[in-house]
């Protein structure tokens, strides 16, 4: 059974996309637009290109990223420590 979200179609989120690289791994945040939503995966356009994203990935345009909330989320962590 899928999860209530507040993800609709033609929403802009942002989203978080990984690359493997020579170097090893760069992450990086990018903003597109939800063209489709079925179960708990969303269609996001970026860049003329499709990418498939869990819904609890996504964020709303004009929210944390989620890359930025892994970022303060880490810094908490250790200030615990």
């Amino acid at each position: 059974m899928s999860q209530q979200h507040e993800f609709k179609v033609d929403d802009r989120v942002s989203f978080t996309i990984t690359t493997v690289t020579k170097q090893g791994m760069k992450i990086s945040s990018r903003e597109g637009r939800i063209e489709e939503i079925s179960d708990d995966n969303a269609v996001v356009v970026y860049r003329k290109k499709r990418f498939n994203v869990p819904l609890v990935d996504l964020r709303l345009v004009g929210q944390r990223s989620a890359l930025t909330e892994a970022f303060l989320n880490m810094g908490q962590a250790r200030s615990n420590t």
